[in-house]
């Protein structure tokens, strides 16, 4: 599978999601505790990386002691949230 894709199957809808790869990635999830956690991107990183978390559809996600940066910081934040 090429970068910039998630394999979710097996699952009811589309198996495969294309975007871009971050790190931690939900999606449609409920009651998520991510908790001691770090990022650390190496050297190489291709464009299609992106985000230390990235959630869609997610409630009550919470995150304690999460330490880490987008790929990019420069471009992208570190966490991105999309309800």
């Amino acid at each position: 599978i090429p970068g910039g894709m998630y394999d979710r199957r097996p699952c009811k809808a589309d198996g495969m999601v294309i975007g871009r790869t971050s790190a931690f990635y939900l999606d449609h999830a409920t009651g998520i505790i991510i908790r001691n956690s770090s990022v650390t991107w190496g050297n190489i990183r291709p464009n299609y990386y992106a985000y230390a978390l990235e959630s869609h559809n997610v409630d009550s996600l919470k995150l304690i002691n999460f330490d880490g940066q987008s790929a990019f910081p420069a471009k992208l934040s570190a966490v991105r949230k999309e309800e």
